[in-house]
C-alpha cells in the first residue's frame, strides 16, 4: 500500500469533514448589499423600519400612563429596570391607531425610546430593493417607499421620528405668552 496515497486520502476526508461541519457552525453568508428591515403595520398602513435604526423589538410592555401635553406620549414602561418613554407611532405619523398597540420598536438614540405600533408582519432582507419616491420626504419621519410582494411600504425614518418627538416635547414645555 502506498502511504503517500493513503495520507492524501485521509487529508482529503478531513477537509471534507471540516467543510461539512463548518456549514453548521459558521453564520450564513449574507450579501453585503442586503439590508435587514421589519415589515410592520401602523394603524392599517404597511410600513418598513430599518433594523439598523433599532435597539430591539418587544411585545406586551405594560405602560404606566402619565399626564402630558403631548397626545403622542402614551406613558412609560419598565424595561429590565430602565424607565422608557413610550410614544404612539401612529399618532406621530398622522394616522389613527386601529387597536391597542401590542408591539414596541425600541429606537436607538441618545436614550432608549419605545415606539408603539399595531402589528409586526415580517423580518426581511432587502437586496438592493428599488426605493420608489426616494425624493418624496414627508417631514423627517418618512423617507421614500419600497415595493415588496406587490405592496408599497413607506420607510419610517426612526432618527426623524426621534427628532419630531424632541421638537414636540420642547414645544409642549415652552411657557405660553400672555
Amino acid at each position: 500500500m502506498n502511504t503517500e496515497r493513503g495520507g492524501n486520502h485521509i487529508a482529503g476526508l478531513a477537509a471534507l469533514r471540516w467543510a461539512f461541519d463548518s456549514a453548521f457552525v459558521l453564520p450564513p453568508r449574507i450579501p453585503v448589499s442586503a439590508e435587514a428591515v421589519l415589515a410592520v403595520r401602523v394603524g392599517n398602513q404597511p410600513f418598513i423600519i430599518r433594523v439598523a435604526d433599532l435597539a430591539g423589538l418587544r411585545t406586551g410592555l405594560s405602560i404606566e400612563t402619565l399626564p402630558s401635553a403631548m397626545p403622542e406620549f402614551l406613558g412609560v414602561a419598565n424595561l429590565r429596570g430602565t424607565i422608557v418613554p413610550v410614544y404612539d407611532l401612529a399618532a406621530l405619523l398622522g394616522h389613527e391607531r386601529s387597536s391597542k398597540p401590542r408591539w414596541f420598536a425600541l429606537a436607538a438614540g441618545a436614550g432608549l425610546t419605545a415606539l408603539a405600533f399595531d402589528a409586526f408582519e415580517a423580518h426581511l432582507r432587502l437586496e438592493a430593493a428599488p426605493v420608489i419616491d426616494a425624493d418624496a420626504v414627508e417631514g423627517t419621519r418618512l423617507r421614500g417607499a419600497v415595493r415588496i410582494d406587490g405592496i408599497v411600504r413607506r420607510v419610517i425614518h426612526i432618527p426623524g421620528v426621534l427628532t419630531t418627538i424632541a421638537e414636540r416635547a420642547q414645544a409642549a414645555t415652552l411657557p405660553r405668552e400672555r
